[in-house]
Parts: C-alpha cells; structure tokens; sequence
C-alpha cells in the first residue's frame, strides 16, 4: 500500500486530508521535528506539507527532504497550505531540488 505523510498541525483539517489520499496509509505529524522523525524512520511515497506549523515552518520540512539522497524522497509532494506566500517558499525550494510537486491549497 502506498504511503503519505501528512504534515499539518491543525487537527480539525485531517478529515479532510485523510479524503484525499483513501487507500494510502496515511502517518501524521504535527510539527517540523515529527515530521523529520518520521521521515528518518520511514520512506514516504508522497508528502502533504502545510506552511503553517506552529514554530518551524513547512519550509524547513522542504529543505529537509530536498536535502535527503535522491532514493529517499518521495515520489512527490503536495503543498496544501493556505498560505500562499510559504506555500510558493515550498515549491520553489522543492522543485530546485528537482522533487515533483503540486500546489494545492487546503479546502480545494
């Protein structure tokens, strides 16, 4: 079963995340350093990232997975964040390390 990692640190919006990925088995972190733990423990084939997070922000978890060797990464990554100036500081800092990814805003 294919994997995803949700990152996101209000816990009234998994419902909705959990919908878009039926049929992956979905881990959750609530913040940068779950999210690194997870990520060291376990290969994700798909990260959903919020920008958002309470301290640290989704990009430091983008620089961390850029930072990772090529076969560790995941497949892609969904920036789900409402915010739209974090969420483009996401995608740009994932796609110059050359990781898919696709924006779309939560409650889209």
């Amino acid at each position: 079963m294919p994997t995803v990692l949700i990152v996101e640190d209000c816990a009234e919006r998994d419902a909705v995340l959990r919908r878009r990925f039926v049929g992956y088995n979905v881990t959750i972190a609530r913040s940068y350093d779950e999210a690194v733990a997870h990520l060291q423990e376990a290969y994700f084939d798909v990260v959903s990232l919020d920008y958002d997070l309470g301290g640290a922000n989704g990009n430091d978890v983008a620089m961390f997975l850029a930072g990772l060797p090529v076969p560790r990464r995941p497949h892609a990554v969904i920036v789900h964040s409402m915010n739209p100036v974090g969420a483009q500081r996401i995608l740009r800092t994932l796609e110059t390390a050359g990781i898919s990814t696709v924006y779309r805003p939560f409650g889209s």
